[in-house]
């Protein structure tokens, strides 16, 4: 018995690459514009929109075009949806302030504010008549300068002390403040002194946000600040030079003595017996 094998299949041909069927120029071309299409694509109507993609520069002034009107769409539905929201909430601050309390009722506000962008700010005396931008005017005006007052006797400044004073002793330093320091008293008890710096800490807190709303809604005061405390409520980087307007003979002293280290004119004995300072302390007794 013969078995008979099936015949064998011819292997299809193996057609060449369509590269290899065109010329050179010809590939590229398509190439190119391949490249072109996804690009557009990709960045008019994708998530392509780095600035240093490669895309984005073979996608030509059309594509980029067709993606900033994109984005402009997006932020304007986006800003539309939060103007929509911001007028169904009230957006104003409304300040009611004793006369006879200025300070300890507006620090006591201030306290109480958050961090919601107010568009206008309505100032109304209790017993007085009348309000509007001169009523304001003249409460930011008043209550800078209950800030510079160091009369004691008024209720937040006996309860917490002084919080601005004038630190400069030149003449052009005449009219600066800035944060006074605190120095406790031998005779207050640690509870109660942990007590106070928090209570002025919260009324620095306090003040900062006035300052900011006089920022915010445009309006001068007779209060100037020192250098570093308007640098810093600006948002601006510290630098050395910014004690000499704080503190002129401070600022002097620790310059000398970095200039007289660094030139080595003195000896170690004359650099000692002119910048070493010896403190004593001595034990407290607490009430």
């Amino acid at each position: 018995m013969y078995l008979r094998s099936p015949p064998l299949c011819s292997a299809p041909a193996i057609l060449p690459p369509v590269t290899l069927s065109l010329s050179v120029d010809t590939a590229l071309q398509r190439w190119h514009n391949c490249i072109s299409v996804f690009a557009h694509v990709f960045l008019a109507e994708g998530p392509g929109g780095e600035r240093d993609n490669f895309l984005n520069a073979r996608a030509g002034f059309a594509s980029r075009m067709a993606r900033f009107r994109q984005q402009v769409s997006q932020l304007y539905d986006a800003a539309m949806t939060h103007r929509e929201w911001s007028s169904s909430v009230s957006n104003s601050l409304s300040l009611k302030i004793r006369r006879d309390f200025l300070l300890q009722d507006a620090l006591e506000n201030m306290q109480q504010l958050t961090k919601f962008h107010y568009s206008q700010v309505r100032v109304k005396f209790e017993g007085e008549e009348g309000s509007g931008p001169g009523v304001n005017r003249g409460f930011f005006s008043s209550l800078a300068n209950e800030l510079k007052s160091s009369d004691t006797s008024k209720p937040v400044l006996k309860q917490v002390g002084v919080l601005l004073s004038e630190p400069g002793k030149q003449p052009e330093q005449s009219g600066l403040f800035a944060p006074c320091p605190f120095l406790p008293s031998h005779s207050i008890s640690p509870s109660k002194l942990t007590t106070i710096r928090e209570q002025r800490r919260k009324y620095f807190r306090a003040v900062g946000r006035f300052l900011g709303l006089c920022f915010w809604f445009r309006y001068t005061i007779p209060l100037m600040v020192c250098r570093h405390v308007a640098k810093y409520l600006l948002g601006r980087d510290l630098a050395w030079h910014d004690l000499a307007f704080y503190n002129a003979d401070l600022y002097e002293g620790l310059r000398r003595m970095l200039q007289d280290v660094q030139e080595e004119k003195k000896s170690e004995e004359d650099f000692t017996n002119t910048y070493c300072c010896y403190f004593e302390v001595y034990n407290i007794q607490w009430n």
